[in-house]
C-alpha cells in the first residue's frame, strides 16, 4: 500500500510493488485485481486501527471471532458487511474484479425533496435531464450468488435492508451495477423495468480518477533536496531551497 505525500500511513493506492511511502503490506487469499495503470484507488474508507499486535494475539482474536459465529446467520451477515466495506473502500473493485458482485446507487447530496429523485426515464427524458454517474452516491454493494439476477438481489435487499444500507429501498430511480466474470453493467431501475445504460460505469470511472488526481494535487509538495553547501547557497541566493549541509569536505 502506498501511503499519501501528507501522511506515508495513510493508504490511498495499492500496488504490486511500492517504493515511496510504503505504508503497509496486504495478504489476500486471492489475486487482487490492479488496473492496467498500475495501482488500485481505495478511497477513504481503509485505513488503520491505530494498534499493534503480536502475531499470537492475532491469531487468538481470529479464533475468538471464529468462535463468536457460530450460526451460518451470523456468518453471513459478517461476510455481507465486508463485502460492502470492501466495494464501498474501493469502488473500482466494482469495474475490475472478476468475482461476481453488485452495488446499488442513488442521488442523496443536494437534494431538497426526495421525490425529485424518484423519476422514471420517460420523466427524465421529459424534463430535459439526464442519468450522469457523477450525480450518485453508492449506497450498498455486496457479493453476487450463482443464481442472483439483477431482479432477486433488489427483491432480497428490499424486504430485508441491511442495517448498514445508508439510501432509500431500492427502487424507481435507482441504478444498479452488475459484475459477472468481470463484464459489469449499468441499469435503471425503471417503472416499466430495468434499462442498461451503457455510459454510467464510465462516467463513474472518470469521477474516481479526477478525485485521485485532484487529491494528488492538494498534497503538500516539498522543494527538491539541496546538496550543495551552505556558502554556495548564500552566494548564489537560494535561499528558497530545502538545504542541507554537505559533510563530505
Amino acid at each position: 500500500m502506498r501511503g499519501s505525500d501528507d501522511d506515508p500511513g495513510e493508504p490511498i493506492t495499492l500496488e504490486s510493488h511500492v517504493a515511496v511511502n510504503h505504508a503497509g503490506m496486504v495478504l489476500s487469499g486471492y489475486p487482487i485485481p490492479i488496473p492496467e495503470r498500475g495501482y488500485l484507488n481505495l478511497g477513504g474508507g481503509l485505513d488503520f486501527i491505530g494498534g499493534m499486535v503480536t502475531t499470537e494475539q492475532l491469531k487468538q482474536s481470529a479464533i475468538a471471532l471464529n468462535e463468536s459465529l457460530n450460526t451460518k446467520e451470523k456468518k453471513q451477515e459478517l461476510e455481507e458487511r465486508i463485502q460492502n466495506a470492501v466495494i464501498h473502500s474501493s469502488e473500482e473493485l466494482l469495474y475490475t474484479d472478476t468475482d461476481d458482485c453488485y452495488a446499488f446507487f442513488q442521488i442523496t447530496e443536494d437534494i431538497e425533496s426526495r421525490d425529485s429523485v424518484l423519476l422514471g426515464m420517460d420523466m427524465i427524458k421529459k424534463e430535459g435531464l439526464e442519468v450522469d454517474g457523477a450525480d450518485y452516491s453508492l449506497i450498498y454493494g455486496g457479493r453476487l450468488k450463482l443464481t442472483d439476477d439483477l431482479e432477486s438481489v433488489r427483491t432480497r435487499i428490499t424486504f430485508s435492508l441491511p442495517e448498514n444500507f445508508k439510501g432509500y429501498y431500492p427502487t424507481i430511480g435507482t441504478v444498479m451495477v452488475m459484475n459477472r466474470k468481470g463484464e459489469a453493467k449499468a441499469y435503471f431501475l425503471d417503472e416499466h423495468g430495468p434499462i442498461e445504460m451503457p455510459g454510467f460505469i464510465e462516467q463513474r470511472k472518470q469521477l474516481l480518477e479526477a478525485r485521485v488526481q485532484q487529491r494528488m494535487m492538494e498534497e503538500k509538495r516539498y522543494p527538491p533536496l539541496y546538496t550543495h553547501t551552505l556558502s554556495y547557497a548564500m552566494e548564489y541566493n537560494m535561499p528558497e531551497m530545502n538545504i542541507s549541509e554537505n559533510n563530505n569536505g
